[in-house]
């Protein structure tokens, strides 16, 4: 294993502070989904604890399939021995002492949101620590987990900002990110920025090419009493775009999309047999029938949604760890920080056209995977 470059220009970020030649306390790193920025808590946290500036590293997440992911990233010995440490961190949701003998703790941002005794708060008190905000571009500016995460922040000693996608829907600003004229400032003095995007992923080889097969067709729905009509999905306005949409997915299109999708994973387990397949749905019943169909096609398959967090969190595992399922059903929950490089089959059975969540979605398909039986980098590619 060895460090890509955002990995390295973190540490050189985390240098600067450590020497002196830095005055800012805050790092926000945008990687592209899929590029890697588990290693980056690690390489941060280990300098600067060396380095006797921090004593502890307090990490915060989206869910907690990702709570449970970034306390094993930690254990990882490949990451342990390129980066030179020994931290283990522990989960924790809202408990006295949550780092307790541990180097650092892993909480959620909802766990955070919750709490409204402020044991998170007495924590970062208590040492001095590293706070690590994965996916930031959940802390909407203004919204109530900014007002939970605030206190947070203003008793860490230092901040690593992590996302895939530094936008939110509709444009809407994030918190603690800096703006000029509504844009993201990447030369503000009080912020070191640092950026990984796709193309420099494909360049190291951490990610490899995407091959869409895209569908087209007609849609008919009602509205008010009123027929709407788009003869061809591509040709749609933007105002007639999510019905149209919603209406191809809910008829023969959406049907005919899952079986082709099928039978190309199939064909393609003849050249990688650990290749998994993601089928993403528009919500939870959507999900329970295109399971039905995955199974009846033959294939080992499993459904995770959010209806059931302790039975989603433990197909999720499984998905990630083991050979089989081969085909995961899922709606929202596993499109972002979902790490399993076999996934090659995305298949998109949703509505869902914002930019930050179609790059987070693509993203669990585009990692490298470095097991043998997917072949060399030049020969493996995404299909969605």
């Amino acid at each position: 294993m060895e460090l890509r470059q955002h990995q390295k220009d973190v540490q050189a970020a985390v240098n600067n502070i450590i020497n002196g030649s830095a005055s800012y306390k805050k790092i926000i790193a945008l990687v592209t989904p899929g590029g890697g920025k588990s290693l980056l808590p690690q390489i941060a946290g280990a300098s600067l604890i060396e380095a006797g500036l921090i004593d502890k590293i307090y990490c915060v997440v989206p869910r907690k399939k990702l709570q449970d992911q970034m306390a094993k990233d930690f254990l990882d010995p490949r990451a342990r021995k390129v980066i030179g440490h020994q931290l283990s961190i522990r989960e924790a949701t809202n408990e006295y002492d949550p780092i307790r003998d541990s180097d650092g703790c892993v909480t959620t941002y909802h766990a955070v949101s919750m709490d409204i005794v402020g044991v998170n708060a007495d924590a970062l008190d208590k040492d001095r620590c590293l706070l690590i905000l994965d996916e930031c571009h959940h802390i909407g500016l203004d919204g109530t987990t900014h007002q939970r995460i605030q206190p947070l922040v203003d008793r860490a000693s230092f901040v690593l900002f992590m996302t895939g996608t530094l936008e939110r829907n509709k444009g809407l600003p994030i918190a603690y990110t800096p703006y000029l004229d509504r844009q993201v400032n990447k030369n503000d003095p009080d912020t070191c920025f640092l950026e990984y995007s796709r193309s420099d992923g494909l360049k190291d080889r951490a990610l490899i090419p995407i091959t869409f097969d895209k569908f087209d067709g007609e849609a008919e729905w009602m509205i008010g009493g009123q027929t709407q009509l788009v003869p061809k999905l591509s040709l749609a306005k933007k105002s007639e775009a999510s019905g149209a949409l919603t209406t191809a997915i809910s008829s023969e299109l959406g049907t005919t999309m899952l079986h082709s999708g099928l039978e190309h994973y199939q064909m393609h387990l003849s050249v990688n047999p650990r290749a998994k397949c993601l089928v993403v749905c528009r919500d939870i019943t959507d999900a329970q029938n295109r399971l039905a169909t995955v199974i009846k096609c033959g294939f080992d398959a499993s459904i995770a949604t959010s209806d059931d967090s302790a039975s989603a969190i433990r197909v999720l595992t499984r998905f990630q760890d083991d050979p089989a399922p081969q085909c995961l059903v899922c709606v929202g929950m596993a499109y972002e920080g979902l790490n399993v490089p076999a996934i090659t089959h995305l298949i998109l059975l949703n509505n869902y056209r914002s930019r930050p969540w179609l790059e987070q979605c693509l993203g669990r398909a585009t990692r490298y995977d470095d097991n043998t039986q997917a072949g060399a980098w030049e020969e493996q590619k995404a299909f969605v």
